[in-house]
Parts: C-alpha cells; sequence; structure tokens
C-alpha cells in the first residue's frame, strides 16, 4: 500500500496498516480521540495519533491510498489512541466509516484476496489462563488456513 495526503506528495509505502472498520472495537479496550470532526463527509478514515504525527495530519486533511484494489481519497476525521489493557497502544492502523470500509473489502474479495481475521480473547475467570489459551489455539488451527502461532497475554 502506498500513501500520500494533501500535504505530502512523496509516496510512503506500507504493507503493515491494519485496516478496521470504525465501531468494530476490535483489539482496543477503548479509543481516545485526540480530535474528532463528525460534520465530515464521504470518505471518511480516523487515524492513530502516530499516523498523524509523522505525516502532519490534522482533522480536514486528505488521505490517498494506493493499493493493489486501486486508488482511495479519504477525508480525515479524527485522530484517536489505542488504549488496550489501559496502556496507550498505537501501531499502523486506521478505521474507516461503514460504506468505505465495505468498499474495500469488496475490491479486495473482487481480486481474490481474503481479509485477516483478528481474535481478542478476554480469559481472566480461567482457573487454567495457559491452558485455556492453548486449547484455543489449538481448535483455530484446526479450522483456519493458517493461525498465528504466538500466544500474547498480560496478567492483570
Amino acid at each position: 500500500m502506498k500513501l500520500t495526503t494533501s500535504k505530502c506528495s512523496k509516496e510512503k509505502k506500507d504493507s503493515s496498516w491494519i485496516i478496521q472498520r470504525f465501531g468494530d472495537n476490535i483489539g482496543y479496550d477503548r479509543l481516545d480521540f485526540m480530535k474528532r470532526d463528525d460534520s465530515v463527509s464521504g470518505r471518511r478514515i480516523y487515524i492513530n495519533a502516530y499516523t498523524a504525527i509523522s505525516n502532519d495530519l490534522c482533522t480536514g486533511d486528505k488521505m490517498y491510498l494506493d493499493t493493489e484494489f486501486g486508488r482511495y481519497e479519504y477525508t480525515v476525521a479524527g485522530i484517536y489512541q489505542h488504549l488496550l489493557l489501559g496502556n496507550t497502544y498505537s501501531y499502523i492502523s486506521v478505521l474507516l466509516d461503514d460504506e468505505s470500509f465495505a468498499e474495500l473489502s469488496e475490491a479486495q474479495q473482487r481480486s481474490g484476496g481474503t481479509p485477516i481475521r483478528v481474535a481478542y480473547i478476554n480469559a481472566d475467570k480461567c482457573e487454567d489462563i495457559d491452558k485455556s489459551m492453548q486449547q484455543v489455539l489449538n481448535s483455530l488451527q484446526k479450522q483456519c488456513r493458517s493461525v498465528c502461532g504466538g500466544i500474547f497475554g498480560k496478567a492483570l
């Protein structure tokens, strides 16, 4: 994927972006918005603080994503921080409004691509967390084509 913005036409390449649908609440306890503009219309993108700072972006700025499925123009509608287990957690991620997410997902499927699915499991009520997590991983490995071999957890 290549990124350009209304402030910088120099292409930045990155294939490790995680694109999620706004409101799915996957992978974070909550989002803290530093800036948000609900009046933005059209294709809306919400970016994390890292992406905003490293690209000098504010709400209302344009982002252009060149993907293998085509070129897409978005307006920055919000800048957020992930909060995961009470800690700030930012990676190269973006959130798209429902229609934009559906549009990109459909383009990916038309081209034969498959989405990456991520599962987060709250196992704080288990008597043996390690055993329970291994059972979940074993079950996923039986049902899915590929599963990350690692289990990451944090004791609360």
